[in-house]
């Protein structure tokens, strides 16, 4: 058992170090190289489902971020309102403190100079403290943009390749169409070899016969008919006893 956990583990350091040595490299290297062959046979129909899936993907990103983007902007606007309030009011207390009095007269009422001024230091602060964030609240929505622009240029160019792709196919099908369309075209009134008087197949023996004149064979001479019709007739005189002898 111990010799074995050994060998485990000096298999394990050869591995780590061969794929950290240049051999190590040259495979990680190979790899890449087979893995982009095997991407570059993919199907036309199938890229054109991952192009569909990819773009359905990247929509439903960009609506979530547009989302989260505009509860961000809604969050910036209220905090740009509550600074807008308090430089009103800091305006406000800046005019009433420039009289130099000990009370001096804020909205309407008689208020220690005093307590104007704290009011005035505590707004400040707190002004300059929003400001900061204001600030990381637009870099964050600008970041946040960017990225959304760079999701729809993606979308937009997996868009036109799967337009592109979908174009292609339905070309290539039309094609194929056509091509059969023009081999049965091909097909029709096409005469059989050799006219239309020739004989077809299966009908052998059919139709009217031709009648050929006897042939004599070679070797014999044919044979006169005018002998045979004398004796006939020599023949039936003497079976009659009424006819002349």
């Amino acid at each position: 058992m111990c010799k074995k956990l050994v060998l485990g583990v000096l298999a394990v350091v050869v591995g780590v170090a061969f794929v950290k040595s240049e051999w190590g490299s040259v495979v990680r290297v190979w790899w890449k190289d087979l893995r982009a062959k095997a991407e570059r046979k993919v199907s036309p129909e199938t890229r054109l489902e991952q192009l569909c899936d990819a773009i359905d993907k990247i929509d439903a990103d960009l609506e979530k971020n547009i989302r989260v983007i505009a509860r961000q902007e809604v969050d910036r606007d209220e905090l740009v309102g509550k600074q807008t309030q308090l430089a009103n009011d800091m305006k406000g207390l800046l005019t009433a403190l420039d009289s130099k009095q000990t009370n001096v007269s804020y909205q309407g009422r008689t208020v220690p100079a005093d307590r104007l001024r704290n009011d005035l230091r505590s707004k400040t602060q707190l002004y300059k403290a929003n400001e900061k964030l204001l600030d990381a609240k637009n870099k964050a929505l600008d970041v946040a943009n960017e990225r959304i622009t760079r999701m729809q240029t993606e979308r937009d160019r997996l868009r036109v390749e799967a337009a592109e792709l979908a174009a292609r196919l339905e070309l290539s099908k039309l094609q194929d169409v056509e091509d059969r369309a023009e081999v049965d075209d091909g097909s029709v009134g096409r005469e059989p070899a050799g006219g239309p008087d020739s004989p077809q197949p299966g009908r052998e023996g059919q139709g009217a016969r031709v009648a050929h004149p006897p042939r004599s064979e070679p070797g014999h001479a044919r044979r006169d008919p005018a002998p045979d019709r004398d004796h006939r007739r020599r023949a039936r005189g003497s079976r009659d006893p009424d006819s002349p002898r």
